[in-house]
């Protein structure tokens, strides 16, 4: 199964900001999910790896903290 760890290794991905700290890069993803809503909660159940689009992350009233928060 992949792991959050795992992710580093792949070229594409070794500029991206992990969220997870160490203790979360042997976590295993599930499935990925890239939103177009900043409402998670139907979809994020845990073992999601989430990744944000510059279309919503750049939108000048989202707050990630808040988003991770609210599920």
């Amino acid at each position: 199964m992949l792991t959050c760890g795992d992710l580093k290794n792949l070229p594409v991905l070794q500029k991206i900001k992990y969220l997870t700290g160490d203790s979360g890069l042997a976590n295993p993803v599930r499935w990925t999910f890239v939103p177009e809503t900043e409402k998670l909660e139907p979809w994020i159940h845990g073992g999601e790896l989430l990744l944000l689009s510059g279309a919503l992350s750049q939108r000048r009233d989202f707050r990630l903290g808040q988003v991770l928060l609210a599920w």
